[in-house]
């Protein structure tokens, strides 16, 4: 009876085993350069991060390099202190097969508030040979940043005091070419929630949440 029972415990733990392998393998074809390319195109996604500082000058930073999978999202409770500036960043994170002579990346960049405030809306443009190197493959790479101060986010809110939530959200296009004369063209949409509040003319950072997201 007992050697049935070690026999049926040896089965489940072996089948345990082999799902787990199976979720595992699953999740790691989906991380980023995993996948096999096709000759003369490219994979990989964009992603948001974002710098606070602090008034004595003191600064913390979350970024998609946080992020091991693509889509798991990151949520970084913050102690609520008193900010100065807050930079948002536009990440993207590349691999290509085949000869890759020219990139190009474009699209709008943006702040809002729940509230439908705008807070800073920009437009990206990046192009290797002209205002940007070749990044390098299966890296974080920085694409475009803006920072804003703690007063001009006050200002945008309405000054009034509460809780507020501010999404950056990136649109990046995508566009590479090779020398085969190939081009190939995808999106990728990135966002990045920040939880403040205002109070007693303070701006104070309670959450930070991002997501990374794929060309499409």
């Amino acid at each position: 009876m007992k050697a049935e029972r070690l026999a049926v415990l040896l089965l489940a733990l072996a089948l345990l085993g082999f799902v787990a392998y199976q979720i595992y393998t699953v999740i790691s074809n989906i991380h980023y350069g995993d996948v096999e390319l096709p000759p003369n195109d490219y994979g990989g996604g964009a992603g948001l991060g974002v710098i606070l500082e602090y008034p004595d000058g003191r600064t913390k930073t979350i970024s998609p390099q946080s992020l091991r999978y693509m889509f798991f999202p990151l949520s970084v409770y913050m102690s609520g202190e008193e900010i100065a500036k807050v930079t948002w960043i536009t990440y993207v994170y590349l691999d290509w097969a085949g000869d890759l002579t020219c990139l190009e990346l474009s699209g709008p960049m943006e702040v809002k508030a729940n509230t439908g405030a705008l807070v800073r809306k920009e437009t990206m443009w990046r192009k290797t040979g002209v205002n940007w190197n070749m990044p390098a493959k299966k890296t974080w790479v920085e694409m475009w940043r803006f920072t804003v101060d703690a007063d001009e986010i006050e200002a945008n809110l309405g000054g009034q005091s509460g809780t507020y939530t501010l999404t950056c959200t990136s649109n990046v296009t995508a566009k590479a070419m090779f020398s085969t004369g190939t081009t190939s063209t995808k999106i990728a949409i990135a966002q990045l929630s920040i939880t403040v509040e205002i109070q007693a003319a303070q701006l104070c950072v309670l959450k930070v949440d991002l997501q990374a997201n794929a060309y499409k």
